[in-house]
């Protein structure tokens, strides 16, 4: 069939976090009775090849929901079903906002950020040598509150805790510098690794990013959040764990 997209794993680049998985492809489209014998592909004489830059994007099957938000370029969009995952074609900056959640793993939420087709995405600006960092203030972003409410799981409230903090800092290169969905995501991975005393525990811990995200997204819908504005959140989170 002429139409029928063909993808080749000659090249194939892997972004993965262990739930969610992005495999970057090549996909030939235009092509008949295709054929591969050892390292060749032979298709059909009146085949019109065209090659283009695709990713496929994998769920762990083991979760019983997902909720996958997809942005090329800033803008929403719906992506192509593509057996168990998604199909992503086109030329550029792509994020992924995912979230799984099984009953007895609890939620799992990570941001992945990828390009297609030769785009970049746009590294952090560095701070200006006479930024000064923001000083929070107590209780501003109705956070204070959620972040007291934390599991009694020491061990695990002080890895989350200097995980936001750390995340804060990076903002205005404090340690590393990162973008503000990076910082996010290193939040998520410290987050997803930790290891709860108990089952309970861990859900507990699942309610308790989940009500912070939610205010997290009530904040957003109310303004635009700047980089010293997110600093502000982490921080704000940060300090109310102890």
């Amino acid at each position: 069939m002429r139409n029928v997209a063909f993808l080749i794993a000659l090249l194939a680049c892997s972004v993965s976090f262990g739930q969610v998985e992005v495999v970057k492809k090549k996909s030939l489209l235009g092509v008949t009775s295709p054929e591969i014998v050892g390292n060749r592909i032979f298709v059909g004489s009146d085949s019109n090849p065209s090659v283009s830059d695709v990713a496929v994007v994998n769920v762990d099957p083991s979760y019983k929901f997902s909720l996958l938000k997809f942005r090329r370029d800033g803008q929403r969009f719906e992506p192509e079903k593509f057996g168990n995952g998604y199909l992503i074609t086109g030329k550029g900056v792509y994020d992924l906002d995912a979230t799984l959640f099984d009953p007895d793993k609890g939620i799992w939420n990570n941001e992945i950020k990828f390009a297609l087709g030769g785009a970049e995405p746009k590294p952090p600006k560095p701070p200006d040598d006479d930024v000064v960092v923001p000083v929070p203030v107590p209780g501003e972003f109705g956070l204070a509150e959620i972040a007291a409410t934390r599991p009694n799981d020491a061990n695990n409230v002080s890895i989350i805790g200097n995980a936001y903090r750390a995340a804060a800092n990076s903002l205005f290169g404090i340690g590393n510098l990162r973008s503000v969905e990076q910082s996010v995501a290193d939040i998520n991975r410290v987050f997803n690794a930790k290891v709860c005393p108990s089952q309970e525990v861990c859900q507990q811990w699942a309610t308790f990013k989940a009500k912070i995200d939610n205010r997290i997204r009530e904040i957003q819908q109310g303004k635009q959040l700047t980089r010293e504005d997110w600093y502000k959140v982490l921080m704000e989170i940060a300090d109310n764990m102890k």
